[in-house]
């Protein structure tokens, strides 16, 4: 009997040290619980700030990336612009001139005399020196020949009557005559010259001109694209 007694007794109190350490666990588990809860709101909390200051950063960059690009596209067509309007002005400057190539060089040379004396020999033309404004020498790009010369015309019409002989095989032993172009120019009639897509590009009254290989005639300026001009056309 008092063995049963024992028995039961050391049976509830192990029942309820069971119970009250499983309530300690539960308490502690649960306090972890809210303390891992707290801590992890607390972190997304300050990630979330942290995202949402970035995300505003970031979309305020894209905003000034956007500005600067505006600009950007403005300042490159203005650019073009004042580029294009300075060439084409230069090149009205310098319409009633001619380049002269191969024109040997003499001591104390006087070039508008020459000039006069070497049309008339040559091709019967009677040259007027006060027609001829201006007429130097120039650098050169190549150590070996002579300096090439220019010579600037009173008006279109003195100039037309020199330069339309350039052909002509007597004048052409003495010096090549060419229109007096631009570099930008220079670049772009070679350029097109050089295009398999043009059949043939020359200057005429400060412009250039371009066939394409269908026949189609284009005026070109430098800051031109070849192929969007030959796609509109198409």
């Amino acid at each position: 009997m008092k063995e049963e007694i024992i028995s039961e007794i050391k049976n509830d109190l192990k029942v309820s040290v069971t119970a009250q350490v499983q309530t300690e666990f539960e308490t502690k588990i649960e306090k972890q619980y809210k303390d891992f809860d707290f801590k992890t709101r607390e972190l997304a909390d300050g990630f979330n700030l942290d995202f949402d200051t970035l995300r505003e950063k970031l979309h305020s960059q894209a905003r000034d990336i956007r500005y600067l690009q505006d600009k950007l596209k403005d300042c490159q067509v203005t650019s073009q612009s004042a580029l294009s309007l300075a060439n084409q002005n230069q090149q009205y400057s310098q319409k009633n001139n001619i380049k002269f190539m191969n024109w040997a060089e003499k001591p104390n040379e006087n070039l508008r005399n020459e000039l006069c004396r070497i049309l008339k020999n040559s091709v019967d033309l009677d040259l007027d020196p006060n027609d001829v404004l201006e007429i130097h020498r120039i650098p050169s790009g190549h150590q070996n020949g002579p300096r090439p010369v220019i010579a600037k015309f009173r008006n279109s019409d003195s100039k037309i009557k020199v330069i339309r002989n350039r052909s002509k095989s007597e004048l052409k032993k003495v010096f090549l005559m060419y229109d007096h172009l631009t570099p930008l120019n220079t670049t772009l009639l070679r350029d097109l010259n050089n295009d398999a897509r043009i059949q043939k590009a020359w200057y005429y009254n400060g412009k250039v001109f371009a066939l394409d290989e269908k026949g189609h005639r284009y005026k070109f300026d430098i800051t031109d694209s070849v192929s969007e001009k030959l796609k509109k056309q198409s």
